[in-house]
């Protein structure tokens, strides 16, 4: 397998950390690098050596890593700046090595590309929304205040609406044929990975 397309569904959206000066995103993404979950005014750490002990936070991924930790921080740092300019949070990565990971029998391999798709909400695709549809997202916070960020490994019991939404934004980011604030579309990127 030399090419990956990642969907990061997260409850976590992306934010800035101003103490760390650090992009702050889900959980599940850091450890795949060799780093731990981000502790709030903190950089990200490196996971030490088992069997020196973790938080309990972090115990779950500490053998997840298979990526580089350096390609971490282009991967969060590209992901932002497309949230910033109002688009989809994705982000290709190219040619990265894959490293052994006994705890899950992977072998090294590489390089591999990944096309990342964190996500997020996204202003462009939110403003193509009819009135209507924003409205009723607006008047029910109960149901949309966290979207598109949702559990949707442990929080089962979504509306048919918040489902279809969200499969609306995923789908959008995939076909987006448009340059949005200077970066390829995501149609574009996608096509790439099947080329």
């Amino acid at each position: 397998m030399t090419r990956i397309i990642a969907f990061v569904h997260a409850p976590t959206p992306l934010s800035w950390d101003p103490v760390a000066k650090q992009v702050v995103v889900d959980s599940q993404l850091p450890p795949l690098f060799g780093l731990q979950p981000k502790v709030a005014g903190q950089p990200y750490q490196p996971y030490p050596a088992p069997p020196t002990p973790v938080s309990p936070s972090a115990r779950p991924y500490r053998y997840n890593q298979v990526f580089d930790q350096q390609a971490f921080y282009s991967l969060i740092d590209q992901l932002w700046q497309a949230h910033q300019a109002d688009g989809s949070a994705i982000c290709k990565q190219t040619r990265l090595t894959v490293h052994d990971n006994a705890h899950f029998g992977i072998q090294s391999a590489g390089p591999v590309d990944v096309l990342w798709v964190y996500t997020n909400p996204v202003t462009t695709w939110t403003n193509q929304l009819s009135r209507t549809v924003r409205l009723g997202m607006e008047f029910e916070p109960l149901l949309y205040g966290s979207f598109p960020n949702y559990d949707t490994f442990l929080q089962l019991h979504l509306e048919p609406r918040q489902v279809n939404l969200l499969a609306h934004l995923s789908c959008w980011n995939v076909i987006n044929d448009r340059s949005i604030g200077g970066f390829p579309a995501n149609a574009q990127l996608f096509r790439e990975m099947f080329e």
